[in-house]
């Protein structure tokens, strides 16, 4: 599945009151490259039934729509914990099943 700019997500990150918070927590500083990087996640989202969220096809799309900057080695260096992981707690959005993974840390 591909991310489209042009389409509108549910809710905008700039406006997520826990977002600067839980990054500035978690050693985060936001700027416009996160930001796009959350919102192409919320946007995944908007566009999945939410029960039906894969890891893989979210890790798929965003390692094609940032493909073109270096795709997940990219995506690795603004979330050093996982970008979907990450990405989906700054966001307040329920990380897909196995991308944190107690036992060893951030999968995905």
């Amino acid at each position: 599945m591909k991310i489209s700019k042009s389409t509108t997500v549910r809710t905008n990150v700039r406006q997520c009151s826990n977002s600067p918070y839980f990054a500035t927590s978690n050693g985060l500083i936001m700027n416009e490259e996160h930001i796009d990087v959350l919102n192409s996640i919320q946007n995944y989202y908007s566009h999945q039934e939410f029960n039906k969220i894969s890891l893989r096809d979210l890790s798929d799309a965003l390692e094609e729509k940032f493909h073109h900057k270096g795709g997940m080695k990219y995506l690795y260096s603004l979330f050093p914990d996982g970008p979907i992981s990450q990405g989906c707690q700054i966001t307040g959005l329920k990380p897909p099943t196995i991308s944190i993974d107690k036992g060893f840390g951030s999968a995905a």
